[in-house]
């Protein structure tokens, strides 16, 4: 497997979240320098019973994304995330 350097994704989690932070190479200047830059995008957990696990799931969604995995309204295949299957022992 190849790392692409150029472009990184941070995934954590805080006190009431979730974060996803993208890091990028920038060319600066005509002398070939790169500088880094980012973003971050904050997941926030809403004061509910279900507020972490909506919060996982938009993380889960926006990575895949990202990731160049996009929605489909027409397609089948599409990315479903939930949390209703039953635990089993391992």
């Amino acid at each position: 497997m190849e790392i692409n350097k150029e472009d990184t994704i941070e995934i954590g989690q805080t006190h009431n979240g979730y974060f996803l932070k993208n890091y990028w190479w920038e060319d600066s200047n005509d002398d070939g320098t790169k500088n880094i830059d980012s973003d971050i995008t904050i997941f926030e957990r809403e004061d509910s019973e279900e507020g972490d696990k909506e919060a996982f799931i938009k993380l889960v969604h926006s990575l895949a994304k990202h990731l160049g995995f996009m929605y489909d309204k027409y397609g089948k295949d599409n990315l479903e995330v939930n949390f209703n299957k039953k635990g089993s022992k391992l």
